[in-house]
């Protein structure tokens, strides 16, 4: 399942259903998928989102993470694209006073 911006400060989270097909050539091995069909199973709003998103930012920031690392976890546990994680945590350190220093993320006095 995934969370998908659909405008007016609205996001759905969506469940695709899909055919994976693979198949050999070679020694390599490629894949391709078809999806079936897709359902809307949850609606929330954009601060609904930016709220459990942010909490899990603040704890991966705690716990000393990478920036990348942040992105990558943050995104997977909220099944939101990376874009829009990244655009949470640039407003996320603006309003904790956090720095961005050799791909971490830091208060700075510490």
């Amino acid at each position: 399942m995934v969370w998908l911006p659909v405008g007016n400060n609205k996001w759905v989270n969506v469940r695709i259903h899909a055919i994976e097909e693979k198949w050999l050539r070679g020694e390599r091995e490629f894949y391709r998928y078809i999806i079936k069909y897709a359902e809307v199973v949850d609606e929330a709003d954009e601060e609904e989102i930016a709220k459990e998103l942010k909490k899990i930012v603040k704890q991966l920031i705690e716990e000393g993470h990478s920036l990348n690392e942040i992105v990558e976890r943050a995104s997977l546990a909220m099944g939101i694209p990376e874009y829009y994680t990244k655009g949470l945590i640039e407003k996320l350190k603006a309003e904790l006073g956090l720095i961005e220093y050799n791909g971490m993320i830091i208060e700075p006095n510490k």
